[in-house]
């Protein structure tokens, strides 16, 4: 690809001659360095590029060579007027729709039309600076929330970086971008392992007031399993084997998305997984199998029979966020933090990995893909296991020394 530099006069736009003084047409005193070329066409052939407004003439040379590698390699991209809002909207959400889950699918647009697009939607995606999204994530930790009631928890703001650092990516390997300027900005930073979590006294005292409560034993076998929500909801009878006290494989949950119920396959094949049932859950299930039988008489022809271990009182599925919200005024009455319903996995998995248990069995009850998520998520040491080591470390090294 052959390319030249020349001077171009900043008032008549006149060519200068390297040897020139002053522009030969209006002589102007004054001009700028531009170069000029040829790169591919997305349409085939050949296109002339032209830019403007360099100093010097070995920053027009620079900036051609450059060019030119990107020629080379087959990263150019030809520029685009294209909005960050028109991307997303016209060509990523649609693509994504197609290869991720529903409910995937759902969170990611939601962050994208609520927080991306609002604020920086106008912005090219070829000219979106680094720099912008840095005050992008500034901007939504400090007064981020959609009711003008504060900023975003880290968290949140970490889940939109994520997934504009991906559409991003993807726009890079699609060729509207020649890079992702997400990767280039000030990711927001969280500290592992904050989860919300009861103690082991917390959690038997929510129990204690959720007795009578007929979503009692779904509570239990979450708490005891590390099952997630929708998994617990989208158990079947079928699915259970009480005399063995097993949950035979965890094959379905039940999910939202656009605030619609939407039942998916496990997140990951690790997912498609076996469960233990402890004898507490095994009785309360077949207390709660009892009681069903009853539900289901005094409902008649309304019942609508899909085997569900947790359906609503006419059989159909219950909606998750009805069973959360629900879950939260039980918190509120019993006089606990409100953890969410997620809460209760993240507080079976820390108990039971500070009771000993091996993380590879911990994993594989929650269904991660791998043990180093579990690691990661949950093994973190508390000050109790930072004292206790401090004193078997100083009893090894001074055994019975006295001062």
């Amino acid at each position: 690809m052959a390319g030249t530099t020349f001077r171009r006069c900043t008032k008549c736009h006149a060519r200068w001659m390297p040897q020139d003084r002053a522009c030969p047409v209006c002589g102007g005193p004054r001009a700028t360095w531009c170069y000029l070329t040829r790169v591919p066409a997305p349409e085939g052939g050949k296109r002339q590029v032209r830019k403007t407004g360099f100093t010097t003439q070995r920053a027009a040379q620079q900036a051609l060579r450059e060019l030119q590698q990107e020629v080379d390699q087959e990263r150019y991209v030809p520029p685009t007027k294209m909005t960050l809002e028109a991307y997303l909207e016209q060509e990523w959400l649609p693509a994504r729709r197609r290869v991720v889950r529903a409910t995937t699918w759902s969170q990611q647009a939601m962050l994208m039309r609520a927080y991306v697009i609002p604020r920086i939607g106008k912005s090219g995606l070829q000219t979106l600076p680094p720099t912008r999204l840095n005050a992008l994530y500034a901007e939504l930790e400090a007064n981020g929330r959609r009711d003008g009631k504060g900023g975003l928890s880290p968290k949140s703001v970490h889940h939109v970086h994520r997934t504009l650092h991906r559409a991003l990516k993807d726009a890079v390997r699609w060729g509207f971008a020649s890079r992702n300027v997400a990767a280039l900005a000030d990711a927001p930073v969280l500290s592992a392992g904050e989860h919300a979590v009861w103690t082991p006294e917390q959690l038997r005292h929510f129990l204690t007031t959720a007795r009578g409560n007929r979503n009692f034993a779904y509570f239990l076998v979450l708490a005891g399993t590390g099952m997630r929500r929708g998994e617990g909801l989208g158990l079947k009878w079928t699915d259970l084997d009480l005399e063995q006290g097993l949950a035979t494989k965890v094959v379905r949950q039940l999910t939202v998305a656009d605030s619609a119920r939407v039942w998916s396959e496990p997140k990951t094949a690790k997912g498609r997984r076996p469960l233990t049932l402890d004898p507490l859950a095994v009785e309360a299930l077949k207390r709660h199998r009892a009681r069903q039988a009853q539900e289901r008489l005094m409902a008649g022809s309304r019942w609508r029979d899909h085997d569900l271990v947790f359906p609503k009182l006419n059989g159909e599925a219950q909606h998750p966020e009805a069973v959360s919200k629900y879950f939260k005024r039980l918190c509120l009455a019993a006089g606990l933090p409100h953890i969410g319903l997620h809460g209760l996995r993240h507080t079976y998995a820390t108990v039971a990995l500070d009771r000993g248990v091996p993380t590879k069995v911990v994993s594989e009850q929650l269904g991660h893909s791998r043990t180093s998520i579990t690691e990661d998520l949950y093994m973190h040491p508390t000050d109790d296991h930072r004292r206790e080591s401090a004193l078997r470390v100083a009893d090894h090294l001074y055994g019975g020394l006295a001062l």
